[in-house]
């Protein structure tokens, strides 16, 4: 068919500043695959004038009409007995359990029970990369009759991994460890000396979805002991915990996002214990830390903020809330005295309490709260993992 705009389309002059705009559309929505820039860039121009004629100008908006585009990027953890999966915990840190579950191979390595899965809408490709140790894949556990699971041979990746996304994909790691006589010695010990050469690493996920978009999260691990405890709906969960926890029974790796978990400073300056308080899934009333310290010790903010509330109760004593922003709050109680008021800005590690022994208290202490959306959430999750380490439960 012959195309009578053809020599119109000639003589019609690129609109002022319209190749400008759409480059800065194009910065909005994310890079476009690096082999299709230019062709893209040539298409949307062409498309822009052709549009330009018609309406007279040009509006350009993303996938979803308008507005910020609903790609998103994540992990879930998955169970290697069972392959059930769940979403990170506070301060958005996945666990992993891992005692007992990982399992030896020829080449001198364990395929850990640490495995994920990405989560994310309209991607495309995924690419993985760690920092120490390996990758793997493996498929899903098959189900038998009677109720058992079966574990499919896992497939080593190496360090670093492109593949198209499959959302069924499951990933774990795979470390360098002991010999085998020692696995089956004693497999416990075994698994945790081989676990730890991935404390510090870092698990890089990029993703690069429909239209060329490319979001990039970064995981960084911790390996050590895990608490667990039990939600609000009566089902199990597992916490980062300190040394010295009666009740922490399990191993694991602990898995940040760098991007997202906020970590605050230790709020008692010289205080190296701490007492677990009730749960964090909001049913007690003392839900949080208490970190016992002589009377009079400073009282430090944890993270940059504003006072929020400053007052007394009868289970609190003397307290503050400081609020950090997205939702973001920490709460001190049993104060002796509180040396700053609603409004104030403080700085993180400046002094914003005197440690005290008032309220619901039988000894001198300072009562931590992490907040988030007035939820209560486990603080240990909101200190880095060698803190953790330097601190005792008591």
């Amino acid at each position: 068919m012959e195309n009578r705009y053809g020599k119109l389309m000639e003589r019609v002059p690129m609109p002022e500043g319209l190749e400008e705009r759409v480059l800065q559309a194009a910065r909005r929505e994310g890079p476009p695959p690096r082999d299709f820039r230019r062709r893209a860039l040539r298409g949307a121009v062409c498309a822009a004038c052709a549009l330009a004629l018609v309406l007279g100008g040009v509006r350009l908006g993303t996938r979803d009409g308008g507005g910020a585009p609903s790609w998103s990027l994540g992990l879930t953890a998955c169970a290697a007995d069972t392959g059930a999966s769940y979403g990170a915990g506070d301060n958005a840190v996945l666990v992993f359990q891992e005692d007992l579950g990982m399992h030896w191979s020829a080449e001198g390595g364990y395929y850990t029970a640490s495995r994920f899965q990405v989560e994310g809408d309209g991607i495309a490709e995924v690419a993985l990369t760690l920092s120490r140790g390996e990758l793997y894949r493996a498929s899903a556990p098959a189900a038998a009759a009677d109720g058992s699971f079966t574990l499919p041979v896992p497939e080593r990746l190496g360090s670093s991994v492109s593949q198209d996304y499959d959302p069924e994909a499951v990933y774990g790691f795979w470390v360098p460890g002991a010999a085998a006589e020692d696995w089956q010695a004693d497999p416990r010990a075994a698994s945790r000396e081989s676990l730890d050469a991935l404390d510090g690493a870092v698990l890089t996920v990029e993703a690069v979805f429909d239209g060329g978009a490319v979001q990039t999260r970064r995981y960084t691990l911790s390996t050590g002991l895990l608490r667990e405890e039990t939600a609000a709906d009566g089902t199990p969960v597992l916490q980062p915990t300190l040394a010295g926890d009666a009740l922490a029974v399990h191993y694991g790796v602990c898995a940040a996002d760098a991007d997202a978990t906020r970590l605050l400073e230790w709020p008692v300056a010289g205080a190296d214990t701490v007492r677990l308080s009730a749960g964090y899934d909001g049913a007690a009333l003392h839900d949080g830390i208490d970190i016992p310290a002589p009377a009079g010790t400073p009282v430090l903010a944890a993270a940059d903020g504003t006072v929020a509330e400053t007052g007394f109760d009868a289970e609190r004593g003397n307290y503050l809330v400081l609020d950090h922003g997205g939702g973001l709050q920490t709460v001190y109680g049993q104060c002796r005295e509180i040396l700053v008021q609603a409004g104030d800005a403080v700085s993180a590690g400046e002094q914003a309490a005197v440690l005290g022994n008032t309220g619901m208290s039988t000894g001198a202490h300072l009562h931590f709260q992490v907040l988030l959306d007035r939820e209560p959430q486990n603080p240990l999750a909101y200190f880095d993992a060698a803190l953790r380490r330097a601190l005792q439960a008591v």
